[in-house]
């Protein structure tokens, strides 16, 4: 008996085929693997929750046509920070799980932050940290450390984000 399986990428990019014919009784065979930015791909499933994994041995027991869903599994994001020479450092690095908005001062992401530790530079005045140089691009962590703009969702990969210094004037 042949039976179409039908794959839903669950927020992955659309593949092509959308569908593969396979044998009752016979295995999968080989199964495409997609991409979703931010997100690492953990395998074909029967249900969208629950279900049992499905691999190329997997022999195809059901006799109707049915599919079969991508699942995800999200990315740990770095963002390094640079603080320009500044005095004292600060914090140097945040952590956080693409499109989850908890923030964490290390990489097992065991000690979540609600704001970073802001440095500090002699004669200069902090104004956050940003995606380009001396303030340029965006800025994901404002002068106070709270995260601003959402870095969680913008950012999809590590980045370095850099601080902005203001000369003080006396």
């Amino acid at each position: 008996i042949e039976i179409i399986v039908t794959y839903n990428v669950n927020g992955g990019n659309a593949l092509s085929p959308t569908n593969k014919t396979v044998i009752y009784t016979g295995t999968y065979g080989s199964l495409p693997t997609p991409t979703r930015t931010g997100y690492t791909f953990s395998g074909w499933y029967t249900a969208a929750t629950g279900g049992s994994k499905v691999i190329e041995s997997t022999e195809v027991t059901s006799t109707v046509n049915h599919t079969i869903y991508a699942r995800w599994n999200a990315n740990t994001i770095n963002l390094t920070l640079n603080n320009q020479s500044a005095t004292s450092a600060g914090t140097g690095a945040v952590y956080y799980k693409y499109n989850t908005a908890t923030y964490y001062s290390n990489s097992a992401l065991s000690a979540t932050i609600s704001k970073i530790t802001v440095p500090a530079k002699t004669g200069y005045t902090f104004g956050g940290y940003y995606t380009a140089a001396n303030g340029g691009g965006i800025q994901y962590i404002n002068a106070s450390g709270a995260f601003v703009n959402n870095p969680h969702t913008a950012l999809k990969s590590n980045t370095t984000l850099y601080a902005k210094w203001t000369v003080n004037t006396y």
